[in-house]
């Protein structure tokens, strides 16, 4: 690898330094939206989520987490606008983008599988989604979604903390001027 690809521009610098920035913070943004979604998950089991969406257990608390996730309009407004980030991935790198989108799709995803719940009267469990898989697949490890799947409680919070995890470890490579373009 040649000095001036270790060494760019500080333009170059500067707006890779900016993309990542913007990408780990439309991630935070993102994740605050979807919290209702992801503390339901850590205080519920897979049990109780079928109970709740079948109507057998009326929880008003727990309805009142959820209640965005009945129109699908509110729950795809929660997600963050990829055309303003779009123009990011050009400085961010393939594999920083690559989390990010696999990170904030995933909380989408699920989103989405909250309102079939709410619609359907029965729950979408994400262990099960092919969607889901096919995001989170090509960025964590075998054993982490495994780890995810297996547990009763908090399951999905897990994969997205190691999502969000990927994404910070890939933004602090590009904000520390590690990032390699033939490596990405």
């Amino acid at each position: 690898m040649s000095d001036s690809s270790r060494n760019p521009h500080p333009e170059l610098r500067k707006e890779q330094i900016h993309a990542a920035k913007s990408l780990w913070g439309a991630l935070l943004e993102t994740e605050l939206a979807f919290s209702d979604l992801l503390t339901v998950d850590a205080i519920l089991t897979t049990e109780e989520l079928e109970d709740f969406f079948a109507g057998r257990d009326k929880n008003p608390t727990i309805s009142e987490m959820l209640s965005d996730y009945r129109e699908l309009k509110t729950t795809t407004d929660k997600i963050s606008n990829p055309g303003h980030l779009a123009s990011h991935r050009l400085f961010s790198g393939d594999s920083l983008w690559a989390c990010f989108s696999a990170a904030s799709r995933t909380l989408g995803r699920a989103g989405w599988l909250a309102h079939q719940s709410i619609e359907k009267k029965a729950y979408q469990d994400w262990r099960t989604d092919s969607g889901i898989e096919q995001l989170i697949r090509p960025v964590l490890a075998a054993a982490e979604i495994e780890e995810g799947k297996q547990k009763q409680m908090g399951g999905l919070s897990y994969v997205f903390g190691c999502l969000r995890e990927r994404v910070l470890r890939e933004a602090v490579q590009v904000t520390e001027g590690l990032y390699d373009v033939e490596r990405s």
